[in-house]
């Protein structure tokens, strides 16, 4: 249950994995060096950022799943004129960036979570 929540925190609302009070982003997409409430330190190595980018990317994918699922059963696309390839691909794209805060939340709570986010100074 801790994990769930901790993961949807951070994911939907953008709180730090530790305290759950500060802010894990400082802009659209940058996230804080470290806490402000708390002082943990999000990003222990350069790179740690990647597994959230997997995680958009998968959502995207799902998305394209979803769509061409859609398309196969309805033919929406189709319907009014658009290549189902290239309107499934352009509608993906949107659904991988929005999904990309969320990702980007939810892996660095699962960062900590797991002991890879120490609250020691490195």
């Amino acid at each position: 249950m801790r994990l769930l929540s901790t993961v949807l925190v951070s994911a939907v609302g953008g709180r730090c994995p530790a305290c759950r009070r500060g802010p894990l982003f400082r802009g659209l997409f940058a996230i804080h060096e470290r806490c402000p409430a708390c002082g943990i330190r999000y990003e222990q190595e350069p790179g740690a950022w990647l597994g959230a980018l997997a995680l958009g990317y998968g959502l995207g994918a799902l998305a394209a799943i979803a769509m061409t699922a859609v398309e196969f059963q309805w033919g929406p696309l189709r319907a009014v004129g658009v290549p189902p390839a290239w309107g499934i691909a352009v509608l993906s794209l949107p659904v991988t960036l929005l999904a990309y805060r969320p990702a980007k939340g939810a892996w660095f709570a699962l960062l900590h979570l797991y002991g890879f986010m120490p609250r020691e100074e490195s």
